[in-house]
């Protein structure tokens, strides 16, 4: 995806969700190498206080069944996990 953006910016800003330094720099590092290799700037933007804890989605495929989506707790409206 890098590749094919770089000849249509002069720049990019990457929000980086992470607040462990090591992490941080992990993966920001091929962003920055993609800036330097194309010769483009790089922002990479931090979260600047405690991240909230938050809905994690995971599906497996199976070879037969349906797939139903219960709401549980406060996740909002089940309609806006149908169409991910």
């Amino acid at each position: 995806m890098l590749e094919r953006l770089s000849p249509l910016v002069n720049s990019l800003t990457v929000m980086n969700y992470r607040t462990d330094p090591w992490q941080i720099q992990e993966q920001a590092l091929p962003f920055l190498v993609w800036g330097q290799h194309y010769e483009k700037g790089v922002c990479i933007a931090l979260e600047i206080g405690p991240i909230a804890e938050e809905t994690r989605l995971r599906f497996h495929r199976t070879r037969q069944g349906e797939l139903w989506a219960v709401p549980i707790g406060h996740q909002g409206p089940i309609d806006s996990y149908a169409s991910r």
